[in-house]
């Protein structure tokens, strides 16, 4: 989990060499995503709903993905100590997930991590994003599901709201859950297309070499940001942009 989390570039082919190895045991769990603005008792709920889910003997992974600390990059609300149940259960593993900036609700390397925790055993997979806003799109559904009620505190409800989870994502390998799956493999290839497109862009010596002055004559108002950028993507191809 570590190495595919990890953002250093020295740690990214192995990390792509341990995905795609483990690719071929992955797919089989059910990948729920946990969505609501911060204090709205996602944790809570999860607690409640993975408890039950493991009782049933369900083997379940949570990944809490926290707002990161800017000094770290680690996630800094330390979910673990709210889902004081799960992380006990030995039928299940919590995992605080740092979104180093990623904007989209989920961290970059969430997808892959997820491919770990399959391939480990885990059968239920709970995503829980880190609020809701304009950036949170990536675990936005293809189709609406209708508005159910429950109380983790009170433990009620949570028995539907799973079987209508179940009902709407359908068996990962059947007609509409592998279809779905399907388009989440793609948006996952366009997903990390466009982040290492930007790694290596900001990475780029020659890139680097124009930040510092683009920044301040921007920054001072004597460039505006689109010939800034123009110049910085031209620097990168190597030609006039």
């Amino acid at each position: 989990m570590t190495l595919v989390e990890s953002a250093h570039p020295d740690h990214r082919p192995a990390a792509r060499r341990l995905v795609a190895a483990l690719q071929p045991h992955a797919g089989a769990a059910r990948r729920v995503g946990v969505s609501g603005v911060p204090g709205a008792g996602k944790s809570t709920l999860i607690d409640a709903l993975g408890s039950d889910l493991t009782a049933a003997g369900h083997r379940v992974a949570v990944l809490a993905v926290d707002p990161s600390s800017a000094r770290t990059g680690g996630g800094v609300l330390g979910d673990r100590t709210r889902m004081s149940r799960l992380s006990a259960d030995p039928a299940a593993f919590v995992r605080p997930s740092p979104t180093t900036g990623t904007l989209g609700g989920v961290t970059r390397a969430a997808r892959e991590a997820i491919v770990v925790l399959e391939a480990a055993g885990y059968d239920v997979v709970l995503v829980e994003t880190v609020g809701v806003g304009q950036s949170e799109i990536a675990p936005a559904g293809h189709r609406p599901a209708p508005v159910l009620t429950c109380g983790a505190r009170e433990h009620s409800g949570l028995d539907a709201l799973w079987k209508r989870t179940v009902e709407h994502g359908g068996k990962p390998g059947d007609g509409a859950g592998a279809a779905r799956r399907s388009r989440q493999q793609v948006d996952w290839m366009w997903a990390l297309a466009r982040a290492r497109i930007v790694e290596r862009f900001e990475s780029d010596p020659r890139v680097r070499r124009l930040t510092d002055r683009l920044a301040d004559e921007v920054g001072a108002g004597r460039l505006t940001p689109g010939p800034a950028a123009d110049e910085m993507i031209g620097a990168f191809l190597g030609e006039s942009f």
